[in-house]
């Protein structure tokens, strides 16, 4: 949570000073603790932190870039927000959960978030970078390991991870620290296979929504959760024909129209069984979901357990 102004201690170039938690929240938005940071780098292991703020503020954050290590940020909400690298819009828009992103050694940024936002910070060696892809490819390669295109990969491989390395605070030090860089090294593997195996698109070969249509059609849906949503009028509400949003949309987000409504659906109600003590049938409801049965299986699908199941676990370690 964001400290409240007269409690703040410093804010540097527009950088927010943050709160600590357990030693893995970042107090300045991609500025580790240096200490830890080293350990880890002399252990050859990958250093995991968290950036988040539940307030939904607007925040401006800016970052010189790092050094020595590839950032790699892994979101675990729906965040709307800009993202300037290399002095271009690298990001403008919602990023959904599980949507990674790179920000190469020496690569400086500057971002301002609209909305409520919770990410992982991964930071990685070229060292560890080569050892990854030694590991996915079989081989070594030849000269260093470079992430510098700006792409937004979007992987559910890499969101379940995310989720189970986000749940992994609880952990003693010792466990915390073999625990979460194994996950870590996991999804900086699957980046790497992704980044190397799969091309980067063309944008001259399809180019995504522009950004009013994006948050016209992303504000219809926001209106409508709890009700029936169909795909002619979410296009309707952006300007565009069925055929021609649907494959611009999936360009911009990642994902088509319909796993975007179903995984806002997933967030709002995990929303409301935070919020409240309504049953699964209820919740389901008022999420849009025609019935129990599927909203369940939905659930399962992006959060890896059912809903009760999940509920219950965030109840069990908040009563910790």
């Amino acid at each position: 949570m964001r400290r409240a102004d007269n409690d703040w201690e410093s804010c540097i170039d527009g950088t927010c000073l943050r709160e600590e938690r357990q030693g893995r929240i970042e107090q300045l938005w991609r500025c580790p603790d240096a200490s830890s940071l080293t350990r880890a780098d002399e252990a050859g292991r990958l250093l995991v932190t968290r950036w988040e703020d539940r307030q939904g503020d607007l925040l401006t954050v800016t970052h010189p870039g790092a050094a020595k290590h590839h950032i790699v940020t892994v979101n675990l909400l729906f965040t709307t927000i800009e993202l300037n690298q290399r002095d271009r819009v690298f990001l403008d828009g919602t990023v959904l959960p599980g949507s990674a992103y790179v920000t190469p050694p020496g690569t400086g940024a500057h971002a301002v978030y609209q909305s409520e936002f919770d990410q992982l910070h991964i930071y990685a060696s070229e060292a560890i970078l080569s050892q990854c892809f030694e590991d996915v490819f079989g081989r070594s390669h030849d000269g260093p390991v470079l992430l510098d295109a700006p792409r937004v990969i979007h992987d559910l491989t890499i969101e379940r991870l995310a989720q189970v390395l986000a749940a992994e605070e609880a952990w003693d030090d010792d466990k915390a620290n073999i625990f979460s860089d194994s996950i870590a090294r996991a999804i900086v593997s699957r980046l790497v296979e992704k980044w190397y195996r799969e091309p980067m698109r063309n944008q001259r070969q399809g180019c995504g929504l522009p950004r009013w249509r994006l948050r016209r059609a992303t504000g219809f849906i926001e209106e409508h959760l709890g009700e029936k949503i169909r795909l002619d009028d979410i296009a309707r509400s952006a300007g565009l024909s069925r055929m021609h949003f649907a494959a611009q949309f999936r360009v911009a987000t990642g994902v088509s129209p319909h796993e975007y409504v179903l995984r806002r659906r997933v967030e709002l109600a995990k929303t409301l069984m935070l919020g409240s003590n309504c049953n699964t049938l209820d919740i389901a409801l008022q999420c849009g979901f025609g019935s129990q049965a599927h909203f369940i299986m939905v659930f399962s699908r992006f959060m890896g357990e059912t809903p009760s199941r999940w509920r219950r676990g965030l109840l069990e370690t908040s009563d910790d």
